[in-house]
């Protein structure tokens, strides 16, 4: 009976770790990304001088955020500010070259690629940015 008791065990526990779901790679700082896919949204934040602290007098400034269909995480990276990040739904996305542009693509499904980086300024509103080198229309 033992023996019977150990070998069902076994089979559970191989049908388990084969059927559990892959997870996926954790993003890389430095590297080219593509195929990162959400909805473009174009949205006002506050700026100087206060940002935020003084809604009346501060600037506003207008940002292209990524809100990702599934969540990502950063690997830490080489350089000081390349921290880990876990379940991230939204990115702020920079241009990466001349003619790259977001307010045409506001409110749309999008597949973006270019080189993540972390925020540094408090002009970042998102852990994580990507500076766009390519955008696409995603399929449906």
């Amino acid at each position: 009976m033992p023996r019977r008791r150990l070998m069902l065990a076994t089979l559970l526990l191989c049908a388990a770790l084969t059927g559990a779901p892959a997870q996926a790679a954790c993003l890389a700082y430095g590297r080219p990304l593509a195929g990162l896919a959400g909805k473009l949204e174009v949205r006002d934040f506050f700026g100087p001088p206060g940002y935020g602290e003084n809604p009346g007098t501060d600037r506003r400034e207008r940002q292209a955020v990524l809100v990702l269909d599934e969540p990502v995480c950063a690997d830490a990276g080489a350089l000081a500010g390349e921290v880990a990040e876990v379940g991230q739904r939204e990115l702020t996305l920079t241009p990466g070259g001349a003619g790259i542009g977001f307010t045409a693509w506001a409110g749309r499904r999008v597949v973006v690629g270019g080189e993540l980086f972390h925020a540094f300024t408090a002009h970042h509103h998102t852990p994580l940015l990507v500076r766009v080198t390519h955008i696409a229309q995603a399929a449906r």
